[in-house]
């Protein structure tokens, strides 16, 4: 047995990730997204787009509940800047002297750190466009990627962010150019967070183009967390959204108006059930132990997962199930000090392969349909 006195720093872990001096930085402001967390905390954390193209985050997240969250966007970018979390977010700049960053690209707020604000871009202007021109499938990729890095690895912020342009559909989804057809889903449904709300006024305008930021949620693998979105207004404008923080109003959509030509119905890319029965197992196995885990990847489920092609699928469940009930009687009719490690093992496994199988079945959704064959005459 390890103590803290004999284990490795690799065992031991870090309390908190350490910030570190940095050149000059300048940030064009992305959008902002609300935070209230479970666990008591609320405010705003702010993206913005380096000249290196990674992203930055800049955030005022304390204890409170969702009634701070409107305060804290309207608190300064660190340095002194006359400049509001929300206002970099909504298309503003600012450059940062001497600022601390940590190593998943947040920015501090240290003693000797000043910024002055500087002007912002457009989605649709250089630099930030570079986001949109990106194509789907492959900022899919690089997102599971990230999400598959354990958090205290990771080495940018945003990681999870998708940057999409498409068109609504007359059923509500959004046609994503160069890639699938999504639900736009609200990242909170609280009432006091207005994105349930100005995504069913964006999704009821069949034909609109949008500019979606978004984040992917493999777990629900037809649709999108939508955090921000952009669109030409009534008036010929572009407007800008955060989708949480800014209630929208009928005034600042166009008309409704019909696709120019009927759209071909669309589905949202969808993972077959009993991927997610395995999965749901998975997870109940850690918070309801061993008979449940025996139960729920015992019985049909590994017929089922080979039936749609799921093979080693299949074997995992089984293991699962074999290791989770292995309970053997002595000849006393005693039972047997169960095996922890086999049961972990088989647990480990099942979970890799949900995690492996989900990201290779939602990346091929994605995937651009192959360019027609054109055969010569």
């Amino acid at each position: 047995m390890r103590t803290r006195h004999s284990a490795g720093p690799t065992l031991t872990g870090t309390a908190r990730r350490a910030y570190r001096p940095e050149q000059p930085l300048r940030l064009y402001g992305l959008c902002t997204e609300p935070v209230v967390t479970a666990s008591g905390y609320a405010g705003a954390v702010t993206y913005a787009l380096a000249p290196d193209g990674t992203l930055r985050t800049v955030s005022d997240v304390a204890p409170g509940g969702p009634d701070r969250v409107l305060r804290a966007a309207g608190s300064s970018v660190p340095g002194g800047c006359a400049l509001s979390l929300r206002d970099l977010g909504d298309g503003g700049g600012a450059t940062l002297t001497a600022p601390t960053v940590s190593p998943d690209g947040r920015i501090g707020a240290g003693n000797k750190v000043r910024s002055v604000r500087a002007s912002g871009a457009a989605w649709s202007q250089s630099p930030l466009d570079d986001l949109w021109q990106r194509p789907p499938h492959d900022q899919l990729a690089r997102n599971l990627a990230w999400l598959a890095t354990p958090v205290e690895e990771r080495t940018s912020a945003g990681g999870d962010l998708v940057f999409l342009r498409g068109t609504v559909t007359a059923t509500g989804l959004v046609a994503v150019l160069g890639g699938p057809t999504l639900r736009l889903l609200a990242p909170d449904e609280r009432p006091e967070l207005p994105y349930a709300e100005n995504l069913r006024l964006l999704t009821a305008r069949p034909g609109l183009p949008l500019r979606v930021i978004a984040r992917v949620s493999p777990d629900r693998p037809g649709g999108v967390l939508a955090l921000a979105a952009a669109w030409t207004g009534h008036d010929g404008r572009t407007f800008r959204a955060d989708l949480g923080l800014r209630r929208l109003d009928t005034i600042q959509l166009p008309p409704h108006t019909e696709p120019a030509a009927p759209q071909p119905a669309a589905h949202p890319p969808a993972l077959p059930a009993e991927l997610g029965l395995l999965r749901r197992a998975v997870d109940r196995a850690v918070a309801d132990g061993r008979r449940v885990a025996a139960a729920d990847t015992g019985g049909e489920l590994p017929r089922r997962l080979r039936a749609v092609g799921l093979t080693t699928g299949a074997l995992t469940a089984q293991r699962l199930s074999a290791t989770a009930a292995d309970r053997e009687h002595d000849a006393l009719g005693r039972l047997r000090p169960a095996d922890p490690d086999a049961y972990a093992e088989a647990w480990l496994a099942a979970s890799l392969y949900t995690r492996a199988a989900t990201a290779s079945l939602l990346t091929a959704a994605w995937a651009p349909p192959p360019a027609p064959i054109l055969m010569e005459s």
